[in-house]
Parts: C-alpha cells; sequence; structure tokens
C-alpha cells in the first residue's frame, strides 16, 4: 500500500495526512511534519539550509498538518515548553535573511535526518 489514492471522478492522487503528532511523542512526531511538509509543502514549513532549524511559513496550513486541534499560539507556546526557541531576532542580529509572517525555531536535539535526537526532547519541568 502506497498510501496514496486514487480518486474515480477527478483521476489525481490525493496524499493521506501527514503523521500526527498526537500519536507518537512531541518532537518525533512534529520532525515527522516537518520532514514531510519540507518534501511536500514546502511552502507550509522547511528545513532551514542547514538543518538545524526549521522554518514555519503558513501557521494555519502547518497546524492542520499535526491533525492536532489546536490554535497556532497554543502550539508555538507547547514548542516553549519543550524547550524549542523561536530565533529569528537572532538570525536577524547575524545577518541572515529572515522573511516577514515566518516562524523559525530551533532545538539542540532536532536536527534534518536525525529523528532520533528526538529522544532527548522533554517537556520542561
Amino acid at each position: 500500500f502506497s498510501g496514496k489514492t486514487h480518486t474515480k471522478d477527478e483521476h489525481r492522487i490525493i496524499s493521506p495526512p501527514l503523521a500526527p503528532i498526537k500519536r507518537m511523542g512531541f518532537a518525533s512526531g512534529l520532525h515527522n511534519v516537518v520532514d514531510k511538509c519540507h518534501t511536500e509543502a514546502p511552502e507550509v514549513a522547511s528545513w532551514s539550509d542547514d538543518g538545524l532549524h526549521f522554518i514555519i511559513k503558513d501557521a494555519n496550513a502547518f497546524v492542520n498538518k499535526t491533525e492536532k486541534e489546536i490554535k497556532y499560539p497554543s502550539f508555538v507556546r507547547q514548542l516553549n515548553n519543550y524547550g524549542f526557541k523561536n530565533i529569528r531576532s537572532t538570525l536577524e542580529r547575524e545577518g541572515k535573511r529572515v522573511t516577514k509572517g515566518e516562524d523559525y525555531f530551533q532545538h539542540v536535539m532536532f536536527r534534518k535526518g536525525q529523528r532520533d535526537l528526538c529522544k532527548g526532547i522533554e517537556l520542561k519541568k
């Protein structure tokens, strides 16, 4: 099973929803969603070129991809509770290009291609 379905009427391929965060640990689920967006919906979210942070380009579309009924500000609070930092101002200070309306998040244990590191991301007490 490829995970794709063909509609009889429209003859188009419809991808299944992105990996839900609610069925796995928060960080692993988030990693899956960022990976999927990076390859299938880069206009929604993607990894940075160096893979050290991720970028949310369309907040509403991104939270819809998580399959959680959550508003974006609550999602950001949850990121903060897991130790993620919004690094927009840091990137600006370093002279890096940032785009208005996008959010840039980083965690030392959240790296492109290294999902196994997510095991080290825990809810702050």
